[in-house]
């Protein structure tokens, strides 16, 4: 079946006459008018890739960073929004931004687990496959995101192969106060509000809230979303503290996935009609974190201390639930060394325990429980990174990191009685990850850089064991190894006035690739894989006008692997040496542009991810999904100092797409759709 890009959507009359009223404040300190004497300088921040903060200029890597009158500029209500902006592929199951998943650098259905995602270097990935709810990351509050492509596995450890996502947040001097409240289309409401002061001196506090609410595009998506989180900062002589504690609150449905006629007749449409309502899912979520950071002449301390507890209650109709609770500690102490003028050393150790316990039920009011598991997994890693800095005005760097990580599995079941089986599974594995990279600022407008990396991956925990209800061929597979492998990239920063060029290419060989194979029914090490690509950018920032563009392009090939076994009571067997991994588009591009002439200001924002075969589709047999063009605009008015309108459409040319296909089914991504508000500082 072939499609064309820009199909017209069965939901653009519906959409075109919502009207949306927004009441919001947002902060726009950062909000400073263009000039045209404005020049984007290499390097353009610090950076906290080495655990540690750093120039930018000085790390061997890819690195671009939003800050916060970028979010106020986009009117963001989510951290999502401005990733896909950013060449940040994003994909969703439901059409509810809290699920959406994200890859990097051409992981497939795995790059959820190949991109780490940090909030003040508070590691956020779960130890199972679940995602990231982006609806309950902080937004207010956020100072700037760092997004860091390619491996990062030596500094970083697990999930950290296609690179690093970390979220900075800030409490701002003094007091005072910022929110957004909004109505738009789908009844979907967004309200965030923060509140700063200075308890004393030296302390100061933050109060951060969120609520979404929505009726979602299409039939049984509906979701809502509360959260509620409080940090401190201070300081004492050299050491400086933060803590922060949080609660959220999410509840969902499932709307499912459509066959190709029922996708092309009405996208809006739920695959699981009409029980839909037996298919939800809720949440709730509390943390509580610390940190502390000691700075002496020539060394620094620093230390963080995490918990995170989960409860989600789920259903997937046919009269079947489930509840997953998990409890995750976290403690990350490291320390830099300065040893002379030129040289660092960085030591430091990660240590994590997750307990997660599972409870299976035969009926969607959870009382007649046919089932328990209880998990546990503990993992440790030592790291270290020798830094070198000289030749003239230290233009030249040099940094070597390396990291050795251990993990175990323990897996115990009982049933409603509570007796425990005699023998008791458990997993463990060892894995090891290096980083040898330079960089050269070698004329005043030019970096050159390059880097080699040996990464890693280990499974996780519902890869290996068969806990949330799918049966598995093995339910605890503990032959099931660790992805690993080598690569490298090389890259060019070029700054001229008024804008910034970047173009670097990567190349990785993988072994031991996880992937789940349906026609087994197991998570299996498939098979061995090249990742070739290449990544070029532009940002420029003339008078009235500033804005962004991202190219990637990617090419991923299993270089090896087959199947062969029986299965009812027949032989199947196929060979995958030489086919492209699915879910990888060959080409995206996204960017943006802004015109502020004087108190008005428009952006437009669009992206362009071209085919790639579908989920699933190993040898390449099937439909490919079709290439997709979405462009996003709003338009702002700054009243005051204080008071800025805005109003704003996602999907502007309502083009009917989808980003996800698995085995021929589609899950539809949302048409037109419209927002508009006020921001407000004070």
């Amino acid at each position: 079946m072939n499609f064309v890009i820009g199909m017209p959507s069965a939901r653009q009359a519906g959409a075109s006459a919502l009207a949306c009223l927004l009441v919001c404040t947002y902060a726009t300190a950062n909000e400073a008018q263009t000039a045209l004497d404005d020049v984007l300088e290499l390097p353009p921040l610090s950076v906290s890739a080495r655990r540690f903060e750093a120039d930018s200029a000085r790390i061997a890597a890819a690195i671009t960073q939003v800050d916060a009158s970028t979010i106020s500029a986009k009117a963001a209500t989510n951290i999502a929004d401005l990733l896909g902006e950013l060449g940040v592929t994003l994909r969703s199951y439901t059409g509810n931004p809290a699920q959406s998943t994200i890859d990097m650098r051409g992981h497939g259905e795995s790059g959820n687990l190949n991109t780490l995602v940090l909030i003040d270097g508070r590691r956020i990935n779960a130890p199972d496959m679940s995602g990231i709810n982006w609806l309950n990351m902080p937004l207010v509050s956020v100072e700037r995101i760092e997004v860091l492509r390619g491996s990062q596995s030596a500094m970083y450890g697990n999930n950290a192969g296609g690179g690093v996502i970390d979220v900075r947040t800030s409490i701002p001097q003094g007091s005072g106060a910022a929110s957004i409240i909004s109505y738009g289309s789908w009844d979907t409401w967004t309200a965030r509000a923060a509140a700063w002061t200075e308890l004393t001196e030296k302390v100061r506090s933050s109060t951060e809230l969120g609520f979404m609410e929505s009726d979602g595009w299409r039939d049984n998506s509906s979701y809502k979303t509360r959260r509620i989180s409080q940090s401190f900062q201070g300081s004492a002589g050299k050491l400086d503290w933060r803590a922060s504690a949080g609660y959220d609150d999410n509840w969902f449905l499932f709307p499912g996935p459509l066959d190709t006629t029922s996708y092309l007749e009405n996208p809006r449409q739920s695959g699981y009609y009409p029980m839909g309502a037996d298919y939800y899912a809720q949440s709730e979520n509390y943390y509580a974190s610390g940190a502390a950071d000691w700075k002496g002449d020539a060394l620094q301390l620093h230390a963080d201390l995490n918990w995170n507890h989960v409860f989600n209650p789920w259903n997937m109709g046919a009269g079947l639930g489930a509840e997953r609770r998990l409890d995750t500690w976290k403690f990350a102490p490291r320390a830099r060394l300065a040893l002379g003028d030129a040289t660092s050393l960085i030591l430091g150790a990660d240590g994590e325990h997750d307990s997660l316990s599972l409870g299976l039920f035969n009926d969607i009011a959870h009382t007649d429980r046919r089932s328990h598991s209880t998990l546990r997994r503990t993992t440790g890693g030592l790291y270290s990174n020798l830094s070198w800095s000289g030749l003239r005005e230290k233009s030249l760097t040099a940094d070597l990191s390396a990291r050795a990580q251990a993990h175990k599995l323990y897996d115990s079941f009982s049933d409603d009685t509570g007796e425990k089986p005699d023998e008791k599974k458990n997993k463990s594995g060892n894995d090891t990850a290096l980083s040898l990279g330079t960089s050269w600022q070698a004329t005043e407008n030019i970096r050159l850089w390059a880097r080699g990396d040996r990464f890693f991956r280990y499974p996780a925990i519902d890869e290996i064991v068969a806990y949330q209800g799918y049966d598995l061929k093995v339910p605890f597979n503990s032959e099931l190894g660790s992805e690993y492998g080598w690569g490298g990239e090389a890259g060019l920063d070029l700054t001229i006035p008024h804008a910034m060029f970047r173009i670097n290419g990567f190349a990785q060989e993988v072994k031991n690739l996880i992937v789940f194979d349906y026609v087994s029914n197991l998570n299996v090490n498939l098979a061995a894989a090249r990742r070739l690509g290449m990544e070029a950018s532009a940002q420029f920032a003339y008078g009235q006008f500033k804005g962004g563009l991202f190219y990637t392009l990617l090419h991923v090939k299993l270089t090896d692997g087959s199947y062969d076994f029986a299965l009812d009571a027949q032989h199947i067997s196929g060979n995958y040496s030489g086919k492209e991994l699915y879910l990888v588009p060959r080409h995206q591009i996204s960017g943006h542009v802004e015109w502020t002439p004087g108190r008005f200001s428009l952006r437009l924002s669009g992206r362009y991810t071209g085919e790639q075969w579908q989920g699933n589709d190993f040898e390449n047999k099937q439909d490919k999904m079709p290439c997709y063009f979405v462009m996003d605009a709003i338009a702002r008015l700054r009243v005051s100092e204080k008071l800025t309108l805005f109003v704003a459409s996602e999907n502007l040319l309502d083009r009917q797409y989808s980003a996800l296909r698995y085995s021929g089914v589609w899950y539809p991504a949302a048409p037109r759709s419209y927002r508009c508000g006020l921001q407000l500082s004070y």
